[in-house]
Protein backbone atom coordinates (compact mmCIF):
# COMPACT_ATOMS: atom_id res chain seq x y z
CA UNK A 1 0.00 0.00 0.00
CA UNK A 2 1.31 3.37 -1.17
CA UNK A 3 1.17 6.30 0.48
CA UNK A 4 0.38 9.77 -1.30
CA UNK A 5 2.86 12.63 0.41
CA UNK A 6 1.25 16.00 -0.59
CA UNK A 7 3.29 18.78 -1.11
CA UNK A 8 1.93 21.10 1.48
CA UNK A 9 3.24 18.23 4.14
CA UNK A 10 6.55 18.83 2.00
CA UNK A 11 6.67 21.83 2.37
CA UNK A 12 5.36 22.07 6.36
CA UNK A 13 7.92 19.55 7.03
CA UNK A 14 10.73 21.95 5.09
CA UNK A 15 9.33 25.10 7.49
CA UNK A 16 9.65 23.19 10.51
CA UNK A 17 13.10 21.63 9.72
CA UNK A 18 14.31 25.47 8.59
CA UNK A 19 12.75 26.88 11.78
CA UNK A 20 14.00 24.29 13.59
CA UNK A 21 17.81 25.02 12.94
CA UNK A 22 17.29 28.34 12.88
CA UNK A 23 16.12 27.85 16.87
CA UNK A 24 19.50 25.62 17.33
CA UNK A 25 21.38 28.16 15.94
CA UNK A 26 20.26 31.11 17.80
CA UNK A 27 21.04 28.74 20.84
CA UNK A 28 24.60 28.94 19.92
CA UNK A 29 24.56 32.41 19.16
CA UNK A 30 23.10 33.07 22.23
CA UNK A 31 25.43 31.05 24.40
CA UNK A 32 28.69 32.79 22.35
CA UNK A 33 27.24 36.49 23.78
CA UNK A 34 26.74 35.92 27.39
CA UNK A 35 29.43 33.22 27.67
CA UNK A 36 27.09 30.48 29.51
CA UNK A 37 26.45 27.58 28.07
CA UNK A 38 23.30 27.53 30.03
CA UNK A 39 20.55 30.33 29.43
CA UNK A 40 17.71 29.11 30.54
CA UNK A 41 16.09 26.48 32.75
CA UNK A 42 14.76 24.40 30.00
CA UNK A 43 18.37 24.32 28.46
CA UNK A 44 19.41 22.13 31.11
CA UNK A 45 17.52 20.89 34.22
CA UNK A 46 19.66 19.01 35.44
CA UNK A 47 22.31 21.46 35.44
CA UNK A 48 20.28 24.37 36.64
CA UNK A 49 19.44 22.25 40.00
CA UNK A 50 22.96 21.69 40.50
CA UNK A 51 24.33 25.52 39.55
CA UNK A 52 21.75 27.26 42.21
CA UNK A 53 22.91 24.46 45.10
CA UNK A 54 26.68 25.19 44.38
CA UNK A 55 25.66 29.19 44.38
CA UNK A 56 23.79 28.57 47.56
CA UNK A 57 27.05 27.18 49.16
CA UNK A 58 29.09 29.77 47.73
CA UNK A 59 27.13 32.63 49.26
CA UNK A 60 27.03 30.57 52.81
CA UNK A 61 30.58 30.39 52.08
CA UNK A 62 30.73 34.28 51.70
CA UNK A 63 28.81 34.92 55.12
CA UNK A 64 31.16 32.31 56.91
CA UNK A 65 33.70 34.50 55.61
CA UNK A 66 32.12 37.33 56.65
CA UNK A 67 31.57 36.00 60.57
CA UNK A 68 35.22 35.29 60.54
CA UNK A 69 36.10 38.81 59.76
CA UNK A 70 34.03 40.38 61.81
CA UNK A 71 34.94 37.69 64.71
CA UNK A 72 38.93 38.38 63.75
CA UNK A 73 37.93 42.22 64.50
CA UNK A 74 36.25 41.21 67.95
CA UNK A 75 38.93 38.90 68.90
CA UNK A 76 41.67 41.15 67.62
CA UNK A 77 40.45 44.23 69.73
CA UNK A 78 40.27 41.66 72.95
CA UNK A 79 43.91 40.63 72.94
CA UNK A 80 45.09 44.20 72.35
CA UNK A 81 42.93 45.03 75.57
CA UNK A 82 43.97 42.36 77.24
CA UNK A 83 48.18 42.82 76.21
CA UNK A 84 47.69 46.34 77.73
CA UNK A 85 45.84 45.00 80.98
CA UNK A 86 49.33 42.64 81.54
CA UNK A 87 51.55 45.71 80.63
CA UNK A 88 49.83 48.01 83.44
CA UNK A 89 49.83 44.34 86.01
CA UNK A 90 53.49 44.47 85.37
CA UNK A 91 53.46 47.69 85.96
CA UNK A 92 51.76 47.82 89.27
CA UNK A 93 53.72 44.76 90.34
CA UNK A 94 57.29 46.96 90.20
CA UNK A 95 55.32 50.02 91.78
CA UNK A 96 54.43 47.25 95.00
CA UNK A 97 57.94 46.01 94.82
CA UNK A 98 59.48 49.30 94.90
CA UNK A 99 56.87 50.54 98.06
CA UNK A 100 57.81 46.77 99.87
CA UNK A 101 61.53 47.01 98.81
CA UNK A 102 61.59 50.75 99.88
CA UNK A 103 59.91 50.62 103.48
CA UNK A 104 62.43 51.88 105.67
CA UNK A 105 63.25 54.50 102.99
CA UNK A 106 62.13 58.25 102.21
CA UNK A 107 59.78 56.56 99.22
CA UNK A 108 57.23 58.85 98.41
CA UNK A 109 54.08 57.35 98.96
CA UNK A 110 51.82 60.03 97.47
CA UNK A 111 53.63 59.91 94.33
CA UNK A 112 53.42 56.11 94.00
CA UNK A 113 49.52 56.34 95.02
CA UNK A 114 48.93 58.88 92.14
CA UNK A 115 50.46 56.33 89.89
CA UNK A 116 48.67 53.72 91.09
CA UNK A 117 45.47 55.55 90.75
CA UNK A 118 46.23 56.50 87.09
CA UNK A 119 47.23 52.78 86.32
CA UNK A 120 43.65 51.48 87.61
CA UNK A 121 42.34 54.28 85.63
CA UNK A 122 43.53 52.59 82.30
CA UNK A 123 43.09 49.37 83.50
CA UNK A 124 39.12 50.16 83.94
CA UNK A 125 39.35 52.00 80.18
CA UNK A 126 40.66 48.66 78.76
CA UNK A 127 38.28 46.34 80.60
CA UNK A 128 35.62 48.78 78.94
CA UNK A 129 37.44 48.54 75.58
CA UNK A 130 35.44 49.07 72.28
CA UNK A 131 35.06 47.33 68.91
CA UNK A 132 33.07 49.22 66.50
CA UNK A 133 31.36 50.71 69.34
CA UNK A 134 30.41 47.74 70.67
CA UNK A 135 32.14 46.76 74.18
CA UNK A 136 34.03 43.59 74.06
CA UNK A 137 33.77 42.41 77.42
CA UNK A 138 29.86 42.90 77.22
CA UNK A 139 28.79 39.51 76.25
CA UNK A 140 25.45 40.05 75.29
CA UNK A 141 25.10 43.62 76.35
CA UNK A 142 27.23 45.17 74.14
CA UNK A 143 25.83 48.61 74.14
CA UNK A 144 26.38 48.54 77.72
CA UNK A 145 29.74 49.22 79.58
CA UNK A 146 30.60 46.06 81.50
CA UNK A 147 31.86 47.88 84.25
CA UNK A 148 31.05 50.76 86.58
CA UNK A 149 32.93 52.84 89.36
CA UNK A 150 32.28 54.74 92.02
CA UNK A 151 34.87 57.26 93.70
CA UNK A 152 35.29 58.88 96.72
CA UNK A 153 35.42 62.69 97.56
CA UNK A 154 38.98 63.03 96.18
CA UNK A 155 38.41 61.49 92.99
CA UNK A 156 39.81 58.28 93.54
CA UNK A 157 37.84 54.75 92.70
CA UNK A 158 36.70 52.68 95.85
CA UNK A 159 34.55 50.46 94.05
CA UNK A 160 34.57 48.20 90.75
CA UNK A 161 31.29 46.42 90.22
CA UNK A 162 30.18 44.65 87.18
CA UNK A 163 26.89 46.10 85.36
CA UNK A 164 24.03 44.65 86.63
CA UNK A 165 20.76 44.28 85.78
CA UNK A 166 19.10 46.19 88.71
CA UNK A 167 20.49 47.21 91.52
CA UNK A 168 21.00 45.83 94.87
CA UNK A 169 20.42 42.08 92.82
CA UNK A 170 22.93 39.28 91.41
CA UNK A 171 22.04 39.17 88.28
CA UNK A 172 24.24 39.96 85.91
CA UNK A 173 23.56 41.83 82.81
CA UNK A 174 24.43 39.54 80.11
CA UNK A 175 28.37 40.17 80.19
CA UNK A 176 28.76 36.65 80.76
CA UNK A 177 27.33 35.47 77.48
CA UNK A 178 29.21 34.37 74.91
CA UNK A 179 29.18 35.47 71.28
CA UNK A 180 29.43 32.40 68.66
CA UNK A 181 29.47 33.15 64.83
CA UNK A 182 29.42 30.33 62.44
CA UNK A 183 32.36 29.96 60.72
CA UNK A 184 32.20 27.15 58.73
CA UNK A 185 29.51 24.33 57.83
CA UNK A 186 28.88 22.68 61.66
CA UNK A 187 31.50 24.96 63.15
CA UNK A 188 30.68 27.46 65.96
CA UNK A 189 32.94 29.21 67.78
CA UNK A 190 33.24 31.78 70.22
CA UNK A 191 34.16 35.27 69.38
CA UNK A 192 34.46 37.06 72.84
CA UNK A 193 35.96 36.07 76.50
CA UNK A 194 32.74 35.84 79.15
CA UNK A 195 33.10 39.50 80.60
CA UNK A 196 34.01 38.63 84.36
CA UNK A 197 36.67 36.08 83.23
CA UNK A 198 39.55 38.87 82.79
CA UNK A 199 39.33 40.89 85.82
CA UNK A 200 36.56 39.06 88.51
CA UNK A 201 35.73 35.75 87.54
CA UNK A 202 34.02 34.94 90.99
CA UNK A 203 32.63 38.02 91.73
CA UNK A 204 33.47 41.72 93.13
CA UNK A 205 35.81 42.11 96.30
CA UNK A 206 37.21 38.71 96.38
CA UNK A 207 40.67 37.26 95.83
CA UNK A 208 40.44 37.10 92.09
CA UNK A 209 39.26 40.92 91.15
CA UNK A 210 42.00 42.05 89.89
CA UNK A 211 39.91 46.05 90.26
CA UNK A 212 39.96 45.14 94.53
CA UNK A 213 43.55 43.91 94.48
CA UNK A 214 45.17 47.25 92.90
CA UNK A 215 42.66 49.46 95.26
CA UNK A 216 44.14 47.43 98.40
CA UNK A 217 47.70 47.92 96.53
CA UNK A 218 47.11 51.61 96.61
CA UNK A 219 45.64 52.27 99.95
CA UNK A 220 48.31 50.02 101.80
CA UNK A 221 50.74 51.45 99.86
CA UNK A 222 49.09 54.86 101.31
CA UNK A 223 49.12 53.48 104.87
CA UNK A 224 52.94 51.60 104.47
CA UNK A 225 51.27 48.33 105.50
CA UNK A 226 53.61 46.02 103.97
CA UNK A 227 52.97 43.13 105.01
CA UNK A 228 49.61 43.71 103.10
CA UNK A 229 51.67 44.37 100.39
CA UNK A 230 53.43 41.11 100.30
CA UNK A 231 49.71 39.52 100.27
CA UNK A 232 48.62 41.47 97.40
CA UNK A 233 51.57 40.81 94.96
CA UNK A 234 50.76 37.26 95.30
CA UNK A 235 47.27 38.00 94.39
CA UNK A 236 48.71 40.06 91.48
CA UNK A 237 50.78 37.33 90.53
CA UNK A 238 48.16 34.89 90.21
CA UNK A 239 45.82 37.57 88.04
CA UNK A 240 48.66 38.38 86.08
CA UNK A 241 49.16 34.79 84.43
CA UNK A 242 45.47 34.61 84.54
CA UNK A 243 45.44 37.26 82.14
CA UNK A 244 48.46 35.85 79.66
CA UNK A 245 46.10 32.50 79.78
CA UNK A 246 43.59 34.20 78.24
CA UNK A 247 45.60 36.53 75.92
CA UNK A 248 47.18 33.13 74.83
CA UNK A 249 43.48 32.12 74.39
CA UNK A 250 42.27 34.34 72.34
CA UNK A 251 45.04 33.63 70.34
CA UNK A 252 44.36 30.00 69.60
CA UNK A 253 41.11 30.98 68.50
CA UNK A 254 42.52 33.96 66.28
CA UNK A 255 45.11 31.06 65.03
CA UNK A 256 41.98 28.98 64.23
CA UNK A 257 39.58 31.74 62.37
CA UNK A 258 42.81 31.80 60.02
CA UNK A 259 42.73 28.49 59.41
CA UNK A 260 39.20 28.14 59.05
CA UNK A 261 39.18 30.92 56.60
CA UNK A 262 41.99 29.12 54.52
CA UNK A 263 39.89 26.04 54.18
CA UNK A 264 36.96 27.94 53.08
CA UNK A 265 38.81 29.65 50.49
CA UNK A 266 39.86 26.28 48.92
CA UNK A 267 36.45 25.41 49.32
CA UNK A 268 35.19 28.29 47.44
CA UNK A 269 37.52 27.84 44.35
CA UNK A 270 36.67 24.42 43.97
CA UNK A 271 32.89 25.65 44.09
CA UNK A 272 33.51 27.69 42.15
CA UNK A 273 35.32 25.84 39.24
CA UNK A 274 32.59 23.74 38.97
CA UNK A 275 29.71 25.94 38.50
CA UNK A 276 32.13 27.38 35.76
CA UNK A 277 32.25 24.17 34.54
CA UNK A 278 28.47 23.68 34.53
CA UNK A 279 27.36 27.61 33.42
CA UNK A 280 29.91 28.55 31.32
CA UNK A 281 30.50 27.77 27.48
CA UNK A 282 32.84 26.26 25.63
CA UNK A 283 34.00 28.94 22.74
CA UNK A 284 36.06 26.62 20.84
CA UNK A 285 33.87 23.62 20.96
CA UNK A 286 30.65 26.35 20.85
CA UNK A 287 31.97 27.69 17.98
CA UNK A 288 32.70 24.94 16.16
CA UNK A 289 29.19 23.17 16.43
CA UNK A 290 27.52 27.06 15.85
CA UNK A 291 29.90 26.67 12.12
CA UNK A 292 28.47 23.26 11.61
CA UNK A 293 24.72 24.20 12.28
CA UNK A 294 25.04 27.05 10.02
CA UNK A 295 25.76 24.83 7.20
CA UNK A 296 23.12 22.40 8.58
CA UNK A 297 20.56 25.87 8.71
CA UNK A 298 21.70 27.05 5.34
CA UNK A 299 21.32 23.60 3.95
CA UNK A 300 18.02 23.24 4.84
CA UNK A 301 17.39 26.80 3.21
CA UNK A 302 18.65 25.51 -0.23
CA UNK A 303 16.50 22.24 0.06
CA UNK A 304 13.42 24.69 0.90
CA UNK A 305 14.39 27.13 -2.02
CA UNK A 306 14.02 23.99 -4.40
CA UNK A 307 10.98 21.81 -2.99
CA UNK A 308 8.68 25.32 -3.06
CA UNK A 309 9.23 26.40 -6.75
CA UNK A 310 8.50 22.70 -7.76
CA UNK A 311 5.45 22.64 -5.70
CA UNK A 312 3.59 25.69 -7.54
CA UNK A 313 4.98 24.28 -11.13
CA UNK A 314 2.72 21.35 -9.98
CA UNK A 315 -0.21 23.35 -9.17
CA UNK A 316 0.02 25.10 -12.13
Amino acid sequence: MSIRVTNSYIINQNMYDINKNLQILQDYQLKLSTGLDINRPSDDPVGITQALKIKTSINEGEQYQDNITEGNGRIAATIGALTRVEELLLEIQGLTYETISSANASVSRSVISTQLNGLLDELLINANTKYLGRYVFGGHETLNKPYLYSMDGSGNIVNVQRNRLMNGTDEIKGIDDLIYRTTADGIDLAVNLSGSRPFMPTGEGTGDDIFNTIINIRDHVQNMQIDDLKNDVLELNDQFERIVSLTTKMGETQSRLSNIRANNDNTNVTMQANLSEILNVDFAKAITEMQYQQFIFESSLQVGAKIIPMSLLDFI
